[in-house]
């Protein structure tokens, strides 16, 4: 009795499951493909890689133990993704070659540098339109993690 309670249901255990693999493949697709990534934002690059790397962790975790534990982790790291994206976004893409490599800069943030490069879709700011896409697909994914993940969790008190 005590072990099904620490559990979560299979269904709502398997699309938590579903949007943590459609996060990692954005990720790893930004990782892998975004151009500008790696040579401009190397900082953005490797909290990418983190952020990859432990969605896909945590899509394990969920998959073989369907635990709140785990379901939880979820949740609460793709609240984090999504405040970090957002926080990216409208901050100009801080630390980076966009903005500024020693931190935050005023006219990225008043320009909207990163707006115009995460959301742009190809049109102008060094947008590229499948890097828009994949990132929008992982903030979008985020969001549905967390809210499904934190669901599920709530459910299965």
């Amino acid at each position: 009795m005590i072990l099904m309670a620490s559990k979560v249901k299979v269904a709502k255990a398997g699309v938590v499951v579903f949007t943590l693999f459609v996060e990692f493949l954005a990720g790893a697709y930004l990782i892998l493909y975004d151009i500008n990534l790696k040579t401009y934002a190397i900082y953005h690059w490797y909290g990418m890689a983190a952020y990859t790397g432990v969605n896909l962790l945590l899509l394990l975790a969920v998959a073989a133990t369907r635990s709140r534990g785990a379901v939880t982790g979820a949740a609460v790291w793709s609240v984090l993704g999504v405040i970090l994206m957002l926080g990216d976004a409208f901050l100009g893409l801080p630390f980076s070659q966009f903005s500024s490599t020693t931190g935050f800069s005023s006219s990225a943030i008043s320009n909207g540098v990163g707006y115009k490069y995460l959301f742009g879709f190809g049109n102008g700011g060094g947008s590229v339109l499948y890097t828009s896409v994949a990132f929008s697909i992982l903030l979008v994914f985020s969001l549905v993690t967390a809210v499904t993940a934190l669901s599920a969790r709530k459910k299965s008190a």
